[in-house]
């Protein structure tokens, strides 16, 4: 026995109730004759969905409407969010911030799987800029961004000098001011741009006689170190991939 005077509709709002019919055998209770015409359920109605969850105090406009109770995703049989039509990125939760996605890939390392790549910019488009693989070291001088450096017995990163193999060879570049004693990012292989330089495009860059200055010009002194420490891709932009081999001029 159908419990509604209207077959075959389509909407909610199309849906009028046979008060004379034993609702309460269906768990609907509450329910009175519409207060006016196309009234289709009454304001504090309570009805029970299929999934037995009671939809408590549902206005009629809500049911016509369709506005949503609270709920979980998990609740609908669309979850992938290419379904679900009408959610922009914007209404997208953050899965996370800055500091947890850093603490997760933390935790769980780094693992390319095959044809993946980490893929470091070489189109840097602003002075002072660089990209590449870096690490946090402490400086044993004041330091300035594209200086080349050594690593001193004591530790720390000092001015490289190709005038004699203690002081060499360049392991990295300062990526930005570092005072003495103080710990900074220092770039161990990728680019560095700084408008200062004029580079021979294609030509290698060497350790230089002049305390933490990268060179096209090979040392050439009696006792001077040789170390090609990378390549000028433009007259602004150099790749660091420096070689460990010395090569000492007699």
């Amino acid at each position: 026995m159908s419990l509604l005077t209207k077959a075959g509709i389509k909407k909610l709002s199309e849906l009028e109730i046979d008060v004379n019919k034993d609702w309460a055998a269906k768990e609907i209770k509450n329910l009175a004759a519409p207060a006016e015409a196309n009234a289709a359920v009454r304001a504090n109605a309570h009805l029970r969905a299929p999934d037995s969850t009671l939809l408590d105090g549902s206005t009629k406009a809500q049911v016509q409407d369709h506005a949503p109770q609270a709920h979980t995703l998990a609740s609908h049989s669309t979850k992938a969010h290419a379904e679900l039509t009408g959610v922009g990125p914007s209404d997208h939760h953050v899965r996370y911030d800055d500091s947890e996605a850093v603490a997760a890939a933390e935790a769980a390392g780094l693992a390319l799987a095959s044809g993946k790549n980490v893929k470091l910019v070489q189109a840097l488009t602003s002075d002072h800029t660089w990209s590449g693989i870096t690490a946090v070291m402490t400086a044993g001088e004041n330091l300035a961004i594209g200086d080349a450096v050594y690593a001193k017995s004591d530790g720390k990163m000092w001015k490289a000098d190709a005038n004699a193999a203690a002081t060499m060879p360049v392991v990295a570049l300062a990526t930005g001011t570092i005072n003495a004693d103080a710990t900074g990012e220092f770039l161990l292989l990728g680019f560095m741009r700084d408008d200062s330089w004029a580079w021979t495009v294609g030509g290698l860059l060497y350790g230089h006689t002049t305390p933490g200055n990268p060179t096209q010009t090979a040392p050439s002194g009696s006792g001077d170190q040789v170390q090609v420490i990378g390549v000028a891709i433009t007259a602004h932009i150099l790749l660091f991939n420096p070689s460990y081999e010395l090569v000492e001029i007699s």
